[in-house]
């Protein structure tokens, strides 16, 4: 059986067909090259070519931002009368002003009035007596609120602060207001180092 299909392989007549079907297609594409028929195929597919230039639509540009505020009320924690309170005070933020009722928050509120930062105790880091306890200076100055403290009395003609949840008459921690916008310095009581036994 084997040797049937390679005597079929190797019949010449079996090729001519292919061969013919070859040599048809290398007539066809000869006659069309000479005809000139490649070349108004060619012009046919070729026509002109024309481009039109669309604009880009542009997005109208955003609106300008609003200008800041010209002076805006900010509330500023003050001394009045031995009591913390907050008023407001009005900022300029093109300036860098801060203002109270038409005056710099300085001359409205000042420093040396009510404040410890200008005495010479207080620069001086020196102890200070308060309900016949002495107390020392304790850590950085720090902000408080208006709630965070409560008048419990004086030091050196200067109001002095407790916690609420303190003994208003023995608190540990003593807060003295050393310059507006609430800025206080802790005192706390001090404590006597025993001499050391050798």
């Amino acid at each position: 059986m084997a040797l049937d299909y390679a005597r079929q392989q190797r019949d010449p007549t079996k090729h001519a067909i292919g061969i013919v079907i070859v040599v048809a297609v290398h007539v066809l594409v000869v006659y069309a090259l000479l005809t000139g028929l490649a070349r108004k195929a060619v012009e046919v597919i070729k026509k002109p070519l024309t481009a039109t230039i669309i604009e880009e639509i542009k997005a109208p540009p955003p609106p300008p931002p609003p200008p800041p505020p010209s002076v805006q009320d900010v509330n500023y924690c003050v001394v009045q009368n031995g009591q913390l309170t907050s008023v407001t005070v009005q900022y300029n933020p093109a300036a860098g002003d801060t203002t109270y009722n038409g005056q710099p928050v300085s001359v409205a509120f000042p420093a040396t009035t009510g404040y410890a930062g200008g005495e010479t105790w207080f620069i001086n880091s020196e102890p200070v007596m308060f309900h016949d306890r002495r107390y020392v200076k304790y850590g950085l100055p720090r902000i408080l609120g208006t709630t965070d403290v409560n008048n419990v009395g004086t030091v050196n003609n200067v109001s002095v602060f407790a916690e609420p949840s303190a003994n208003a008459q023995r608190p540990e921690v003593i807060y003295v207001p050393t310059r507006p916008g609430c800025e206080f310095q802790p005192y706390q009581i001090e404590v006597k180092a025993g001499g050391v036994r050798g």
